[in-house]
This record gives structure tokens, C-alpha cells and sequence, in this order.
């Protein structure tokens, strides 16, 4: 199955960075990413290690989007921990396919926390565990107001 990252992910150009997803269940979802001059971060001969933190939590948005959402918007998340991430690779080079699979350890209300890998060549080369929050609508209101009354102070 296709499926539109435009309309799952609240990511826009430049800053959509999975170039699709291979394969989704309920127990993991599986994203591809191929490295080009064009790819957000790209420097030096290809994109730092460090990006695949968001790769994996786009993945994990996508997740989210194909097997929770609801109401057929991309609804908002947060990235609210990063543990163990381990790499053995410092650049992901160019002409590089990612893939990128994360399992959930679990997902309850609106957290969860995925176990992420990246591979290239079908090797692994990143590791870590992602803690995620998905925000509600009014939760989004209640932020966008008190930021907007702090940069008026």
C-alpha cells in the first residue's frame, strides 16, 4: 500500500524528510530515506548521524498517522526523549538508502515509546529508544496562547 506522508505528517518541505513507508502493522512501520544533495542537512559528502533521530521520529509520526488517527488531519506530536541512541556510522552518505523501522514498546493515551533502528545495506547502524507525546487540540490552544501572551510581555 501508498502511503501520502503529505497528508499523515504535519511536516512540510523542507523539513519532510522520509521519503516513504515500505511497510506498517500494528507491531512496526518500516520508512525509507534516500540520501541526495537535495536532503535536508546534507553536508560534506552526505547528511550527519544525528538526523536519524528525526528520521526515526517521523517514522514514528507516520506510525501514528496510518493506524491512530482519526480525524484525517496529521495530528501533532512531540519528541520528548531520545535514549541510547548508538551509531556506528558518523554520516549517512550520499546516494545512502535508509531504512528505518521502529517497534513500539508501548503506546498508551497519548505517549509512547518506540525502539527505533536504522539500516543501510541491511546493516544496522542506529539504535535508540524514542519517548514521544501527541498532543490534543486543546492542549495546542492552550500553548499557542500563553507563547503568544509571552512575546507580547
Amino acid at each position: 500500500m501508498t502511503y501520502d506522508l503529505k497528508t499523515l505528517l504535519p511536516q512540510k518541505y523542507p523539513m519532510l524528510l522520509i521519503d516513504q513507508v515500505l511497510e506498517n502493522s500494528m507491531e512496526k512501520l518500516v520508512a525509507q530515506v534516500r540520501i541526495t544533495r537535495q536532503s535536508f542537512g546534507f553536508e560534506s559528502g552526505g547528511v550527519p548521524s544525528w538526523f536519524g533521530v528525526e528520521y526515526m521520529a517521523q517514522a514514528i509520526a507516520a506510525y501514528n498517522g496510518i493506524n491512530y488517527a482519526s480525524n484525517g488531519e496529521p495530528e501533532i506530536g512531540f519528541l520528548v526523549g531520545v535514549r541510547d541512541y548508538r551509531t556506528t556510522v558518523s554520516l549517512f552518505a550520499l546516494d545512502s538508502e535508509l531504512e528505518i523501522a521502529i517497534v513500539p514498546n508501548f503506546v498508551a493515551d497519548n505517549s509512547g515509546s518506540f525502539v527505533g533502528e536504522i539500516k543501510i545495506n541491511a546493516e544496522v547502524v542506529v539504535t535508540a529508544v524514542i519517548t514521544t507525546f501527541k498532543s490534543t487540540p486543546d492542549l495546542l490552544e492552550k500553548m499557542k496562547k500563553e507563547s503568544a501572551e509571552n512575546i507580547h510581555e
